[in-house]
């Protein structure tokens, strides 16, 4: 392509500015194969809360399929380098690939940047946007399911690529005692509204998980599924505490109470369901398929509530001085650009 070897976009709404797109050439002048993404500032006169809402649960799935946390994963003022175009195969379209294709040039081990642009957001009359709520939305919602389910895989499209492997065995175990310790847990919480986000959705699953059928595997679910996701797993541990007695005792019987009535349609009485551990296994031979069905089920809700709660709770605590300070600079000025970001 004439000797071109990194292509700049921005969208065609005018929000963003394109005079900032030299700043993103400098970046990547200095770090060639990374990809170089704009970075809105986090409250903008005008956006709706939804915007800012979507906006922060997409970096959210992006962070547990990957491990990249970003702040702004959605802003459409970008430099890519051709080559990882080239390299980096992605089935998504419009919108959902400003979020597919930074999943997978993180799994593909490509270093990502962001650079802090300027950005009006329009209103009434003068906003112009191809965007399509639901459809987007939607589209962008079973995308995310997709790579989480690769991302789940214990090999295959959802490994880290190789920037992962040039750790050395002693970063690597440093690494993992950093992931293990639940004091990192508390800084997650005081470090970005990200890491809250991160923790609240790691107790979510780790209550869900907590809520099916499997006595014995849930700790060893929580780990596993932790290591993939990028989450902690002493809080995801922590939320599949949630099957001891006697809430466990409740849930099982309420699981296998919803999940017979799915699948028969019949409402079956109280009186016959089992009531205590012990009768656990006439449960687990009579009711298992109802059980399994309804615990899915009923952990799922379990699952958004505690996360909506927890989201609440730890967004109500002061973040650090230096974390805020730093959120405040962003908001008011482009004198800095973000740290760089590799894939974990």
């Amino acid at each position: 392509m004439l000797g071109a070897t990194h292509v700049a976009t921005v969208d065609a709404d005018g929000q963003l500015d394109p005079e900032d797109i030299p700043r993103l050439l400098e970046v990547a002048a200095r770090h060639p194969t990374r990809l170089i993404l704009g970075s809105r500032p986090r409250q903008m006169d005008g956006c709706p809360s939804r915007c800012n809402l979507g906006r922060r649960l997409t970096s959210l799935a992006v962070a547990v399929q990957s491990g990249v946390r970003l702040s702004d994963t959605q802003c459409g003022l970008r430099v890519y380098p051709l080559e990882l175009l080239q390299q980096v195969k992605c089935g998504a379209g419009r919108y959902a690939f400003e979020s597919e294709v930074i999943t997978r040039a993180a799994w593909a081990g490509y270093g990502i940047e962001e650079v802090a642009v300027n950005c009006k957001y329009f209103t009434g009359a003068a906003r112009s946007s191809h965007y399509r709520p639901i459809v987007d939305s939607v589209r962008q919602a079973a995308l995310h399911v997709y790579l989480l389910g690769l991302a789940l895989l214990p090999f295959g499209s959802g490994q880290r690529g190789s920037a992962g492997a040039k750790a050395t065995p002693w970063q690597r175990c440093m690494r993992v005692l950093s992931w293990l310790n639940p004091v990192a847990c508390w800084r997650d919480i005081r470090s970005s509204d990200l890491g809250r986000l991160e923790l609240s959705t790691a107790l979510a699953l780790g209550a869900w998980i907590g809520t099916l059928p499997f006595y014995g595997f849930h700790t060893l679910m929580c780990a596993y599924t932790a290591w993939r996701l990028h989450l902690r797993p002493a809080a995801m541990i922590l939320g599949s505490q949630i099957s001891m007695p006697p809430i466990g005792v409740g849930l099982a019987i309420a699981s296998a109470w919803l999940g017979n009535l799915m699948l028969t349609g019949e409402v079956a009485p109280m009186a016959n369901m089992p009531r205590s551990w012990s009768a656990i296994r006439l449960m687990a031979e009579q009711w298992l398929p109802a059980w399994l069905l309804g615990s899915v089920v009923l952990g799922f809700v379990l699952a958004v509530a505690i996360f909506v709660v927890s989201a609440a709770v730890f967004n109500g605590i002061r973040p650090r001085d230096r974390h805020a300070a730093e959120r405040e600079a962003r908001n008011s000025g482009l004198d800095q650009d973000l740290r760089p970001v590799e894939p974990a």
